[in-house]
């Protein structure tokens, strides 16, 4: 009878810290790079520095890109995340009305940085 008793109780407990391991994982998960390994984005020379310091995109969109928030091809007006994925504009400027994370890596933009975002789009 004690040995089920532990057994039942070692089992709730490891399955209590796997939950808190992944619950911890998902909301700290600030990830700078695109974790597909791409390199969109990186290029200095593709990006323009505004008048209130932030970086918007210039950089011209491949014909295989597609926005993932509406799933049509990126064209512009598009905004570049500090992570470095693109988006339309407008569908980001929806998206950040629900979530102030990246819709890709779950990159999590600061206050100061959706600041900014915000006055652009």
């Amino acid at each position: 009878m004690a040995i089920g008793f532990y057994s039942s109780a070692l089992g709730i407990v490891v399955g209590i810290v796997a939950y808190c391991c992944y619950y911890y994982y998902n909301t700290n998960n600030n990830h700078t790079e695109n974790p597909h390994g791409s390199q969109r984005g990186s290029n200095r020379n593709a990006r323009q520095q505004n008048d209130n310091g932030s970086r918007s995109s210039t950089i011209p969109p491949k014909p295989s890109d597609v926005c993932i928030i509406c799933s049509d091809q990126l064209t512009s007006p598009l905004e570049q995340l500090p992570c470095k994925h693109l988006f339309h504009q407008k569908c980001l400027a929806k998206w950040f009305e629900f979530d102030l994370r990246c819709p890709i890596c779950r990159y999590k933009l600061s206050l100061a940085e959706y600041e900014i975002y915000k006055k652009r789009l």
